[in-house]
């Protein structure tokens, strides 16, 4: 019994890695076009959100369902004036409402992202590839961001999807 297991495990294993790495290299990515030193631009950021948003399988262009994008806050005092954002609605057509199902924020000098409502800050290995890439053009790093997140209320206690690896 215990030699059947072990076949199976062996057997198996091999394919799990496998359609692992299709999940983690099915989202091709993004050309974002010349950075600049000052960051990204809105177009460039939203780029990167739609990248997000295809690694977490959220479909913004349903039916009743859009993005307002928000521009950069012009206050340098701001916590927000490093960001971009949007925020992700749906209009019921049965109802006289919309439904906020989602503030995104995305850092213009590092490409961060995170949905501020929930704190969730999103991470997977492609994005870390494109992060790494805008950084090299600002010089600026997602650990030197830590006190403009700590200035917004939820960032106390941001949730991380892993760690985020330098190289």
């Amino acid at each position: 019994m215990l030699i059947k297991l072990r076949c199976f495990l062996l057997s198996t294993l091999p394919l799990i890695v496998f359609c692992w790495f299709l999940n983690e290299a099915h989202a091709q990515p993004i050309k974002l076009g010349r950075i600049s030193s000052e960051g990204l631009s809105a177009k460039q950021a939203r780029k990167v959100l739609d990248y997000v948003f295809e690694h977490e399988k959220v479909k913004p262009n349903l039916p009743h369902t859009f993005i307002e994008s928000n521009s950069l806050v012009k206050d340098v005092d701001s916590p927000f004036s490093k960001y971009y954002t949007f925020v992700l609605y749906h209009s019921d057509p049965n109802a006289a409402a919309l439904s906020n199902l989602g503030w995104f924020a995305v850092s213009k000098d590092t490409g961060d992202v995170f949905e501020i409502h929930t704190c969730k800050r999103f991470q997977f290995s492609s994005l870390q590839v494109i992060q790494r890439k805008i950084m090299k053009q600002t010089g600026k790093t997602i650990d030197e961001e830590r006190q403009l997140q700590e200035a917004v209320d939820c960032f106390d206690g941001v949730t991380l999807q892993g760690k985020f690896s330098p190289e």
